[in-house]
Parts: C-alpha cells; structure tokens; sequence
C-alpha cells in the first residue's frame, strides 16, 4: 500500500476545517479585416526543458534547442519529432546551448549553425555542423568565430541570416549586474573588472555587447561584408561589429526583405531614476545601418548615466551622447566613441509614458519576426498584419505585433490574441507557408515541464471544430466502467459533425456516439482520444488520461465534538478511516496523518474580510513572482516557503522593509541573482504580497505521524505573527 496523508488546514481568522488526501490518486473578439477566432493553435512538439531558440528551415522543418545541449527537428512531413544532437556544452549562469540558425541553402547542403558555451567554460563558439540522415554529425564541426568570456551572465547567444547570406550574431556584455542597484555597470575599481561593461559593450575592440554582422564563406571562414561599424583595419576596433553598446541582445530578427535589424534588449533592474542615472528600461531596437545604441552608457531615448568613482562612491558628470567617452582603465578600444542611437520602443518596470500599451511588471524583450502577406499560402496570416514586426515580453506573457510608417517609426503597437495565454515566449519566427511557430519557454526559470512549441494559423474558410472531453471517472479497479461525455463540443459555423474515439491509444474507431460507454478490462493508463471532424474536412482531438486498476480510496474524517468550525484556543477532536477497495480498511500503519496551519486571510473588493483567496495571494500571481519563485523547490530565487520559513514571525517594520525591496528590487541574500523592482505596486499592495508568501511555510509542523483518532489544540495566538 501507498501511503496516506491529513493536511489540517486553520484559519485564524475565521474557521478551521480538516481534509484527506492520499497519493495513491494524484470570444469572439471582431477586427475589420480578420477574426481571431479563425487563429488555430497547435502545439508540435512538447518534452522539452529550458528550450532556448527555434529555427523554421526552407523545406519547413522547425529545429529547437534546449540549453542542455540536445537538439531536436520537428518534420512536417511526419508530424513527429525527434531528438538529431547534444552539443557538450557548459551550463554555468546563462550559458549553455543559446542559439541556432539553417543555412540559406539548407536544402542543398545540409548546413546549420548553433551559438553555445563549450566545456570548459573559456569561449563563446559559432560552429556548423552537417544535419543529414536525421542526424547532426558532430564530427562536420567547423569553428566560425569564437571569442572568451568570463563566467557571467547576459551572453545574448541568436544568430540570424539575411537575403544577402550574412550572419548576424548577438552577443551579451557578460557583466555581473548585482552590486550597482539595478544602474550601469562601470565600475573602473582594480578587482573590480566584471563590474565594467565599459571593457565589453562600450569597447570597440572586444565582441561582447554587440551584434555582429559576418559572411561564412564555404569552407568555415568568413568574409567582412560592407557597412560594418568599424571599416576592417581601423586600429582598436574589430571589423565584425555591426551595433555597438548592447546589454543584452538576446532575441532579434532580421526582415529578409529589407534586411533590416530588430532586436529585444534585456535592461537593468533599477526602479526608479537617482543622480547615477535613470531607472531600467527594456527596449525593441531597429537600424538599417550600423550603430552605437549607447549601453552602458545610456538606456532608452538616450536618458544617461552619470560617471560614478566607486572608490569614493562620488557622483559625477552624465554621459554627453552626442560624444561618448570611454577613459576606463579596462578598455582596449578606441576612447571617443561613435555618438549614440536612440532605442526604437522602451519601457521600465512601472507605465510607459511613451508606449503605455506595452502594459507593467517585469520586463524581458523579445523581438519575434516580420509578417510577410502571400495569398497563396492559404493558411497563412491575414493581410492586415502584412510588414508588422511580432515582439513578446518572456515575463508579461504576451505577444504583440508593430506596425511602422515608410521611414521606419513606430506607428501603432497592438495585442495579439490577447485572450490567449502565452507561457513565456521565448522565440517566434514565421515559415514560408505564412504561420507564425512560437516557442513558449514555460512556468518556471529552470526545469520546466510546460515548455512546446505551437504552430499559428489562420482558417478562412471553415472553422475546425471546438473539442470537449470528460469522464465521470477517471481512475478505479477493472473492469472500470467509464461514461464519457463530449459537452462543450462544438462547431462555430454549425457543421454537422462526426465524432471518432479511441479509448486505448490504437489507430481503430472504437465508438461514433456524442456520450458513448467504454469498460477498460486490463490495468494500465490508457490516453482516451476523440476527434472531430466537420462536413468540410476540419478536424481537431482532445484527449482524457484512464487510469484503470486500482481505485481512490474512500477517505472519512468525523469531528465528533461541534462539526469543522473551531476558534483559536479550542481544540478539535477528529476521526480518521481509510476504506480501500482492493486491500479493505487500512491500518494505522498504512495511514499517514499530518496537520499544517495557514491563513485564509484576505481583503474583499468591498474593503471587508472573507475566506476566499487571500488578497495578497491575488497579486502574487497576477504579478511576474512565479517566473522566478516556485511555492516549494528553489527556482531562479528562493521558494515561497523557504522565505517564510526565514521570516516567520518578524515585525511589521521588517514586513514594511521586505515590501520596499519589492517594490524597489535588490539582492545579495539569497544568491547572485537581482530581483526585479516593481514599482507600479503601491507599498500597501506589496506589504499584502510579503504576507501571503510568508503565510505559506507551515508554522505547526509535525513530521511524524499523528493517531488516527485525537486531538489537536487551536493556539490562542496569531499563527504568524507578522499577519
């Protein structure tokens, strides 16, 4: 037998109630020119963990990355996936595999590029391989560029082509960014050189910080195309970069018909703007030339930083834009440098003032791909989106689309599918059949289990059908009975349909009613399927999980004193049985019993109290929180319950102190990482915040088993103090 478990749950403002659990069971929105219900998302390929870029080939074959190291090819064809290479690569900070791109001419020879981090941790390398016969051949590498970084983060890592067969290569300034208050990093001290994007994004002699513009010649060298920022053979420079002064370019796209530039710069962390400089800001870049785009000294539309001597920690002139100079002791390039480009869109933490629509929170920038409009791809997007730019935000969850005027400024900026919700959208690139492919990153900063990758199209003339499907159990002994209902299912255009399902994973119809019954004799988890199809050939499926073979015990939990509602100071005297139906009632020692306490606590709209969710758990995940905190296993941050646990029973002071570091950022206490300020949270909201994670750690725990039948005491006091 599996064991059982008791969670006690008490509010303490309200009422106490006990559960069981075992674990033997675990729009219509119209537009003139289009419909966003004829948008049909599917999803290809999932299984994947901490992908990190895609690349839709010629032939369309879509390739994924995962920063492991594995590569993995999509086939149309087949409509299957599978796994074509694993690079060796090393995985500190944000290294590993970052970026991959096919040739131009892909279909004839076979070639693909990869940016990742080889092990040891010394390089940044650009190599191609040879994909033939389903497989990467890794013996086919051939070194394009490389260049040493320290192990740091911001490695940008996307590689690019454009119709003229050159490579663009973004590349992060691989800088520390704690220590500086979420401000630019220039820190000239001796020691303190990893502080000093000056040596990197602000040298022109040094490939990090920029993107870089290079021809691969057939047999693995490259060629310097014209137009590059620096002519080749300008002392101090290197003839490769084409945009200087980046932080962190790390998604950009390249319009292959204009050949010109986009790309997501990743900002700082600041929250707000001091005499060092202003607060941080994301920005979507555009250029049609070369350029210097300022970092770090200058973010935005050229909003500078002042000069700062750490040493004495004095403040002193702000950075002239029209003139910048590089005088750091770590700089191996030239020291005047070119004058700065403005960005293109930015936005900080909090409302734009300029570009209100891109929305608040946390902030990464994620430029996407140009839309090109064909009527003969017929399932292609609509016409209305024809020379927008597609962008995302990783943590705003959303995609949007940019249309621009004939000299390139930014017209109108526009949610795309805003009812649908994104999971981090890491990479997105349009194929020649006129769909968008997105890859969404998932939930969490690492070892996500959500991550796929989805195909986007349009359906003009026929709408698939809407699939619905349930069981009224889904698990039990065998033979385990199970009547399956498809309410919900339905046709917008009113097609007749037909329904197919398939109950135990095989290619063979097993029944065409709408609700029918089906009885699973043998053990074992079935993936019950039914498809739908229209009068006009449209199909879609939906699938339930079976589980057959063993049923959810019966769980009974009598209070024999005054039922589930207690007060603090009482004690609850409760009973607990077990029924199974394959092994009987369970014994004691098959039963674990345990009691956690929390708050139900929260503010109602009407500014009263209630049980329902608490309020400042409503915020939490309406806010950026969970991409970097999980409730239990440490993610880029600190669990919930880990800094409850360290912050049970503090004052309302340090609560006050923990909500201003929400609100402004900072770091340094639970590791290298910076968390990001938000400061459109008011203090009040953010105080409700730091309440319900620190509410989350249970206060009374018990780790050994409690008797089946006993009693269990309501303190008087709060049972967290700093609620």
């Amino acid at each position: 037998m599996r064991a059982f478990a008791i969670v006690v749950l008490i509010s303490i403002s309200f009422f106490t109630f006990f559960s069981c659990q075992s674990d033997k069971q675990s729009g219509h929105v119209a537009n003139a020119d289009f419909d966003t219900l004829r948008f049909k998302i599917e999803t290809l390929v999932t299984n994947i963990t901490d992908p990190t870029a895609m690349t839709v080939a010629p032939n369309g074959e879509v390739f994924v990355t995962e920063r492991k190291g594995n590569i993995f090819v999509y086939s149309p064809a087949s409509n299957d996936t599978r796994k074509v290479g694993e690079i060796n690569v090393n995985l500190g900070h944000e290294d590993g595999l970052l970026g991959i791109v096919t040739d131009p001419g892909y279909v004839n020879n076979g070639w693909v590029y990869a940016f990742y981090t080889p092990d040891p941790h010394k390089e940044q390398r650009i190599s191609r391989f040879t994909y033939s016969n389903n497989a990467i051949d890794l013996s086919t590498e051939k070194v394009i560029l490389s260049f040493p970084i320290v192990p740091e983060r911001h490695q940008g890592g996307c590689l690019e082509f454009d119709n003229k067969g050159n490579l663009y290569i973004s590349t992060g300034e691989n800088t520390k960014p704690t220590d500086i208050n979420g401000h630019a990093p220039i820190d000239e001290r001796p020691g303190h050189e990893i502080n000093d994007s000056q040596r990197s994004a602000g040298n022109t002699n040094d490939l990090r910080g920029k993107i870089l513009r290079i021809h691969p010649n057939p047999d693995g060298t490259y060629s310097i195309p014209d137009g590059n920022l620096f002519p080749k053979g300008t002392p101090n420079t290197r003839p490769e970069i084409y945009v200087m002064g980046c932080r962190n370019p790390f998604k950009m796209a390249v319009d292959k018909l204009t050949n010109t530039l986009y790309w997501g710069e990743v900002g700082p962390d600041a929250g707000e703007d001091t005499e060092k400089g202003p607060k941080g800001y994301d920005e979507i870049n555009r250029t049609n030339k070369a350029g210097n785009f300022g970092w770090p000294y200058f973010i935005a539309n050229n909003k500078a930083y002042a000069e700062v001597d750490y040493s004495t920690n004095t403040v002193l002139a702000k950075y002239n834009p029209e003139a910048p100079d590089n005088n750091s002791p770590n700089n191996t390039g030239l020291k005047k440098l070119p004058s700065t480009q403005p960005a293109w869109i930015w936005y900080p933490y909090d409302d734009s003032k300029e570009f209100p629509m891109m929305g608040t929170g946390g902030r990464t920038a994620i430029a996407g791909d140009v839309y090109h409009y064909n009527a003969k791809n017929k399932q292609g997007f609509p016409q209305w989106f024809d020379k927008q730019l597609f962008i995302g935000d990783w943590m705003r969850n959303y995609v949007k689309t940019v249309s621009q005027t004939d000299d390139g400024k930014v017209a109108k900026i526009t949610s795309f599918l805003p009812t649908h919700s994104f999971i981090r959208p890491m990479d997105m690139q349009f194929g020649n059949d006129g769909c968008l492919y997105l890859l969404e990153y998932g939930s969490n900063w690492f070892d996500n289990m959500d991550a796929r990758l989805v195909k986007i199209s349009y359906q003009r003339s026929n709408l698939a059908p809407i699939v619905k499907i349930s069981g009224d159990v889904t698990s039990g002994a065998v033979p385990l009975k199970v009547n399956f209902n498809s309410k919900g299912t339905a046709d917008l255009d009113g097609d007749e349909l037909v329904f197919e399902w398939r109950f135990d994973e095989g290619k063979l119809i097993q029944s065409r009613e709408e609700n029918p019954v089906f009885i699973f004799n043998k053990p074992g988890s079935y993936r019950a399927s039914l498809t739908v199809s229209d009068s006009k050939g449209n199909s879609s499926v939906s699938e339930i999980e079976i589980l057959a073979g063993n049923t959810p015990p019966q769980i009974d939990i009598s209070f024999p004193s005054h039922g589930s509602f207690y007060w603090p100071g009482d004690t609850v005297n409760y009973r607990v049985s077990v029924k199974d139906k394959e092994d009987g009632l369970l014994s004691h020692d098959q039963i674990k019993v345990k009691e956690m306490s929390f708050s139900l606590k929260a503010k109602s709209e009407a500014g009263g109290a209630t049980n329902s969710q608490p309020y400042g758990e409503k915020l939490v995940q309406g806010s950026d929180c969970k991409a970097c905190h999980q409730l239990t296993n440490k993610s880029v941050g600190p669990s919930f319950t880990n800094i409850s646990q360290r912050y049970a029973g503090i004052s309302d002071q340090k609560i006050t102190n923990l909500a201003n570091k929400v609100i402004h950022g900072g770091g340094g206490v639970w590791g290298p990482y910076v968390m990001s300020a938000h400061p459109q949270l008011g203090i009040e909201e953010a105080k409700e915040m730091v309440k319900y994670i620190l509410s989350v750690s249970t206060v009374r725990k018990i780790d050994a088993s409690l008797p089946q039948n006993g009693v269990v005491a309501i303190p008087n006091s709060s049972l967290n103090p700093a609620l």
